[in-house]
């Protein structure tokens, strides 16, 4: 049996509860310092527990959704048909009226979380919705407009105080775009990331004509020539080659298949990482690899689009694309439909070793829950080195 357990302490109001809540003979039995049975600690858990629900999850879909719901005012008058929290209230706090009265005597205490939804499961599909009021939502530091085909980027984590300087991904076919809206806030990169459960989705291509490369094979790579050079730590090259292991280099290619920390001497010199890993083309899977070049002279851009599995285990796919911009070189977009394994055996980064050199940017390697699906990585090879991450909107798997 597989068993989610949701928790939903959702707030329909500011984080602490008002004087009038806190002060009156429910608010000081719940939530009252002097009191000393049972501990402040005790009391505190019971209210963080108080709308825990479980749910037994079958091989299916299962929605839950938890609803916001506000604070009772205890000024004003009841209302008897009003919707309350259900649950029983401890015999201590037998002064709060009711279920409602006591959830907001609850909210005195400053460490209960806001919002806090946890789902664990193995193969279910499981959706969880929060109804969260707009007023508890921290704000963003920053807004800026990109184009992107349909999608919005949001909650980003960058290792620099630079700006970003480039927001631009494929265009649609017809060379339009709709605008969306990405937010960017400077902060340190998560150590961890939640992984979706339960996905079911096969990739599908997000290239709208692309020129497919290569269709079979297993470490193979092959080489294009581009209408404008691409640029990796000031290194320029148009003939770039491609490798099936999610992997761009100039100058040369290479069939290697084992991934290694950046720098990496086994692979070519100047090397752009998307996803090095392992892969492999399948094609009853409908795995390929492929490219397409958009605009015009002077503001052209190339998404390179993998579709793969993994050498040796079955059932498994990787969704992931690779963008360039002749109007802004150096700088290098992925963008993570899927994968099954979330980079845990993958590099993701780019180099440029030549001469010596020892210019590198490594966003991962074999790290855990690294890749969440419908994420992007913005490399900055202009300078010493620099990435930012953070999620985008999209349907496509």
């Amino acid at each position: 049996m597989k068993t989610s357990a949701v928790l939903a302490a959702v707030l329909g109001l500011p984080l602490l509860a008002s004087a009038a809540i806190c002060n009156n003979n429910c608010g000081r039995a719940v939530a009252g310092s002097a009191r000393v049975n049972p501990p402040f600690s005790v009391r505190q858990s019971q209210c963080a527990a108080f709308v825990s629900t479980t749910v037994t999850v079958t091989p299916g879909a299962v929605t839950v959704t938890a609803n916001a719901v506000g604070a009772r005012n205890v000024h004003g008058p009841r209302q008897a048909s009003a919707p309350v929290i259900t649950g029983t209230v401890p015999a201590y706090a037998s002064s709060c009226a009711d279920a409602t009265a006591y959830w907001s005597a609850c909210q005195c205490f400053s460490g209960i979380s806001a919002t806090t939804v946890t789902v664990t499961a193995a193969t279910p599909v499981v959706t969880v919705t929060a109804d969260v009021p707009s007023s508890t939502s921290p704000a963003l530091s920053s807004t800026e407009v990109s184009s992107e085909p349909s999608t919005t980027e949001a909650s980003t984590t960058e290792t620099s105080t630079s700006d970003i300087t480039s927001t631009t991904d494929f265009p649609s076919e017809s060379s339009t775009s709709e605008p969306a809206t990405e937010t960017s806030t400077s902060s340190e990169k998560p150590s961890s990331t939640t992984t979706t459960i339960g996905s079911t989705c096969t990739p599908s291509a997000v290239l709208p004509n692309p020129t497919t490369i290569i269709t079979v094979g297993d470490d193979q790579f092959t080489s294009i020539t581009l209408p404008f050079p691409i640029t990796v730590f000031n290194s320029s090259e148009s003939t770039v080659f491609v490798s099936i292991n999610g992997r761009l280099s100039l100058f040369s290619g290479t069939t290697t298949y084992v991934n290694n920390p950046l720098p990496d001497t086994s692979i070519p010199a100047v090397s752009v990482l998307a996803f090095y890993d392992d892969l492999i083309i399948v094609p009853t899977d409908g795995n390929s690899v492929a490219y397409q070049v958009f605009g015009s002279a002077g503001n052209r851009t190339v998404t390179f689009e993998w579709i793969t599995g993994l050498f040796g285990v079955s059932g498994q796919f990787y969704h992931f694309t690779a963008t360039f911009e002749e109007a802004a070189p150096g700088i290098i977009n992925f963008r993570y439909y899927s994968t099954s394994d979330k980079g845990s055996s993958a590099t993701i980064g780019a180099q440029n070793l030549l001469d010596g050199g020892q210019l590198f940017v490594q966003y991962s390697y074999n790290t855990v829950n690294a890749i969440p699906d419908r994420s992007f990585v913005r490399l900055d090879t202009t300078g010493s080195g620099t990435f930012t991450s953070g999620s985008f909107e999209t349907t496509v798997c």
